[in-house]
């Protein structure tokens, strides 16, 4: 016997699954920060017509781990949110759920990834995103970048 004390880990996840309909009363209820009530209305609305690119991550017993919100439009999907509980972060949750919304975005013919981080850039890098303001000009550009302090990042599918 080594000493070592063998750790038994249960799974976080009992899987990834599209957002259902059922799911929006729940959405409509959390706080989604940093972004204000207004433009989650914007987001739930246009998710309760696109659920194909929406997520939830489940853990045992229901309750949920994560979530991805995203949404598509010339050509491409666009990540709105991507949310996981703070005490699960840094497991594969979140990757899992960006990944889950590449496949779907693939699979209906788009071509890339967009959104946006103001925290996460060196994540979505590891993901293979790219930082990319391209898409944006005049004040378009200045309100995503410059005064919201955010990273345009994308990936091609």
């Amino acid at each position: 016997m080594t000493g070592r004390r063998e750790e038994v880990s249960l799974p976080l996840v009992t899987g990834i699954r599209n957002i259902t309909l059922d799911d929006f009363a729940r959405l409509w209820a959390m706080d989604w920060q940093p972004l204000v009530k207004e433009r989650d209305s914007i987001y739930l609305e246009i998710c309760q017509q696109q659920r194909d690119l929406c997520f939830v991550a489940e853990e045992p017993g229901g309750a949920w781990a994560g979530a991805v919100l995203a949404g598509r439009g010339s050509g491409s999907a666009f990540v709105y949110q991507l949310w996981v509980e703070p005490q699960l972060r840094g497991r594969g949750i979140g990757t899992e759920l960006l990944r889950a919304v590449e496949r779907a975005a693939g699979a209906a013919g788009l071509r890339y990834v967009w959104l946006f981080t103001t925290t996460a850039a060196g994540f979505y890098e590891r993901l293979g995103y790219r930082r990319d303001s391209s898409i944006f000009s005049g004040s378009a550009l200045e309100h995503v970048v410059e005064r919201k302090k955010a990273e345009v990042m994308v990936k091609r599918l």
